[in-house]
């Protein structure tokens, strides 16, 4: 019997994928808090928010990918809700330090020059 419960991370990497497309081919103007990355990095330039939308969409469609996996193999069935939330949060965290980082060496050089 389908139970929405018993295929929570199969939605939830769609739901990434699918915000991840929608980021690519739709990105935020820059400036915009609603949706996208936004850090102090990304609002110094729109080169650098445009950047910072990409790279933050990879990311996030990796996250959803590995959320994918995780329900479609059914290893999530011995993986407490707790952890599975853990796990989301630490992959945008991470998503974040990682997408600053990127932006950090690509324009820290654009800006001694």
């Amino acid at each position: 019997m389908f139970t929405f419960h018993n295929y929570v991370s199969i939605f939830s990497g769609l739901l990434l994928i699918l915000s991840a497309i929608t980021i690519l081919l739709f990105p935020p103007k820059f400036g915009n808090f609603f949706y996208g990355i936004c850090t102090k990095l990304t609002m110094k330039n729109k080169a650098s928010w445009y950047a910072g939308q990409k790279f933050f969409a990879v990311a996030i469609f990796i996250t959803g990918i590995i959320f994918l996996v995780l329900g479609g193999l059914k290893i999530d069935d011995n993986i407490p809700p707790f952890a599975m939330f853990a796990i989301l949060f630490i992959c945008w965290f991470l998503s974040k330090i990682i997408v600053h980082k990127i932006l950090a060496g690509k324009f820290a050089a654009s800006d001694k020059k």
